[in-house]
């Protein structure tokens, strides 16, 4: 009983300090992983939505929430895009309305309970009722994720979770592997006490190691762009070998397009990095904005400028149309290859929302540079160029657009 209390309080302390908020959130962006304990019951869910009919349960109470993990530049983007601010986050409640946060579709949250609660939502309520409020904390919420999770344990899951916590270095590499939460739908933590019976430790630390190694390349080590990893992705990914096989490549190449994997990226991270070098004018695209800032400087009369390497151009034959639509498109091309590093700086002028990712202005000043040389001219383009830059690491060679991925 005592331990019982000194875990409660240890999980309201924790709760209190870690806690960014409630809003309401569309079910389909809700998901539950490898840390879901119960089995789904379609008996307990039969049972909710008859309260839900009945109107014996509502969403609005404190208790009948449910806690997810966000990351902090997801919840700037999704604060941004929504126009939610922190005090409205943290003001929410059934005195004052919950704000709507929207996040961008194939985008999930990790919730920690409430798996009937959800279940029996999507199969009662209204295409235009199907949210829930949720409450929000951080990845690194560690002692309080623990601690909630064995409070639900059943049957061998806690001596599985007890046996994990006693080897530090394998929790460590559990833990390296939530910023990926496509890699998390199909573990489940009644199998992980098999993991132990093999004795070798050493061995799955390695494999752990090298999970993390081969998806965070895929997205140069950015936590935003691994947080957007799906499930859908990850199927579709693992067991292939486009390198090696032309049928995986065509297979590959066909899901992206369609949009079946990697599609929590959009091209709103791209539009965002150009809409940097001009400024928009009401009713003008951005387009054609760029274009208007074409004076011909740096080019070559009847030849196209082409950017093969980071610093080395060659000229083709062209028209003075194509030098502005070709040098549009190497803009757009180097967005593509460097958006991670040069996120849109965050909208919502709050003190306590700090920019969770600051742009890196070493990409800054070269992608300014770019437009530059290309032809293209403007203040914003000349601000980004005499940006004081910071070390970072050459992304030559390593530089790719998604369609270059299924290649590896």
């Amino acid at each position: 009983m005592q331990q019982s209390q000194v875990e409660s309080s240890a999980l309201e302390a924790e709760r209190r300090l870690r806690y960014q908020g409630s809003a309401r959130i569309s079910l389909d962006v809700l998901q539950f992983g490898w840390d879901q304990q119960r089995e789904l019951d379609p008996g307990h869910v039969e049972f909710l939505k008859k309260c839900f009919r009945n109107k014996d349960y509502e969403r609005l109470p404190a208790e009948n929430h449910v806690p997810a993990i966000i990351g902090q530049q997801q919840l700037a983007n999704a604060m941004r895009d929504s126009g939610v601010s922190v005090q409205q986050l943290l003001a929410a409640g059934p005195l004052n309305s919950y704000p709507r946060l929207e996040f961008p579709t194939g985008v999930k949250l990790e919730c920690l309970h409430g798996l009937h609660r959800i279940k029996a939502g999507r199969e009662f309520l209204l295409p235009t009722e199907k949210w829930w409020i949720v409450d929000l904390y951080p990845p690194d919420l560690n002692t309080n994720l623990r601690l909630w999770l064995k409070s639900r344990l059943r049957g061998i899951r806690p001596k599985s979770l007890n046996t994990l916590y006693k080897h530090e270095d394998l929790t460590d590499g559990f833990d390296a592997l939530l910023d990926i939460p496509g890699l998390w739908h199909d573990m489940k933590l009644s199998t992980i006490y098999k993991l132990f019976l093999l004795r070798c430790n050493k061995e799955i630390l390695h494999y752990l190691q090298h999970i993390k190694t081969v998806w965070s390349g895929l997205v140069q080590g950015n936590r935003d762009a691994m947080s957007r990893i799906n499930k859908a992705t990850v199927q579709a990914l693992q067991r292939r070998a486009p390198r090696a096989s032309t049928t995986d490549t065509r297979i590959l190449q066909s899901q992206l397009r369609a949009g079946e994997i990697f599609h929590a990226f959009n091209d709103k991270d791209c539009v965002n990095c150009v809409k940097r070098l001009t400024a928009l004018s009401l009713g003008h695209s951005l387009s054609n904005a760029m274009k208007q800032r074409f004076t011909s400087v740096n080019q070559r009369q009847g030849q196209l400028k082409i950017q093969v390497a980071e610093d080395k151009f060659i000229y083709r034959q062209g028209t003075p149309e194509d030098q502005v639509d070709l040098g549009y498109r190497q803009i757009h091309a180097f967005a593509m290859r460097n958006w991670p590093y040069m996120p849109k700086e965050p909208e919502i002028e709050d003190p306590q929302m700090k920019p969770p990712t600051k742009a890196n202005l070493a990409i800054l000043r070269r992608f300014a540079s770019l437009a530059a040389e290309l032809g293209f001219k403007s203040d914003q383009i000349t601000d980004l160029q005499h940006k004081e830059a910071m070390s970072h690491p050459s992304l030559s060679g390593n530089q790719c657009t998604w369609h270059s991925l299924v290649n590896r």
